[in-house]
């Protein structure tokens, strides 16, 4: 085994993105490398370290990043190695879609939407089968982003994302998108630093919302014509 390490910032990514946000507890490794939580409830809670410049995380291994797109034409999902594009492997959509769908990813677990039927679909990246499905109210659906623990989905022509929780397979909010017209065409991502969803406009400008308000900032125009998805 490795020697322990002292002096590190342990923390509970309670949000579990990844990150050390503010008020997420933090404890410093003893000489020995032991750490306490302590006035904990009971529960369970992810842990993580500050992996430093100086340091690399051997165990556990840090989840990988996995890049996945659909091909609404064969009716399937393809991942691929977001190194070299190459194709990893494939699965099957929950139903034959038309273009109008979406895809997020938390790192575990892979949510497929469709406009053909407003379903929301948690599936298994590796092997493609459907785990959970939650109907959304009735709308038009399309695009996704993850950020926070959280799913946000483009509701089309509506000037809202829908805000659902994985954990309780529920919608907790909508926002209403303010300061592009009202509108989004195509595309969600995600970015931290600050906290942000990316989509595009119907001027083909790159915004920024906020998860919070809803307030778009524009960032810059798109060089392309029909934008249609992002990610990030």
């Amino acid at each position: 085994g490795e020697p322990p390490v002292p002096g590190k910032t342990m923390y509970l990514d309670l949000n579990d993105n990844g990150q050390r946000d503010s008020g997420e507890p933090t404890a410093i490794t003893a000489s020995d490398g032991s750490y306490l939580f302590s006035g904990l409830a009971i529960g369970k809670y992810v842990v993580r370290v500050e992996v430093t410049a100086t340091h690399q995380q051997t165990f556990p291994a840090i989840e990988r990043k996995r890049l996945f797109v659909t091909d609404v034409f064969q009716n399937k999902i393809v991942e691929l190695d977001p190194q070299s594009g190459a194709v990893l492997r494939s699965i099957p959509t929950p139903i034959n879609s038309q273009i109008f769908n979406g895809l997020a990813f938390d790192s575990k677990t892979l949510y497929f939407i469709s406009n053909d039927n407003g379903i929301l679909y948690k599936i298994d990246p590796d092997s493609g089968a459907v785990i959970g499905q939650t109907t959304l109210p009735s709308g038009s659906y399309q695009e996704m982003g993850f950020l926070d623990g959280l799913i946000y989905i483009n509701a089309l022509n509506s000037g809202q994302l829908k805000v659902f929780d994985p954990v309780t397979s529920t919608i907790v909010k909508t926002i209403t998108i303010t300061g592009t017209g009202g509108f989004i065409s195509y595309g969600l991502g995600e970015m931290t630093g600050p906290d942000r969803i990316l989509a595009v406009d119907f001027n083909n400008k790159l915004v920024a919302i906020d998860p919070t308000t809803g307030a778009a900032t524009p960032l810059f125009t798109l060089n392309i014509s029909g934008a249609y998805a992002l990610t990030s």
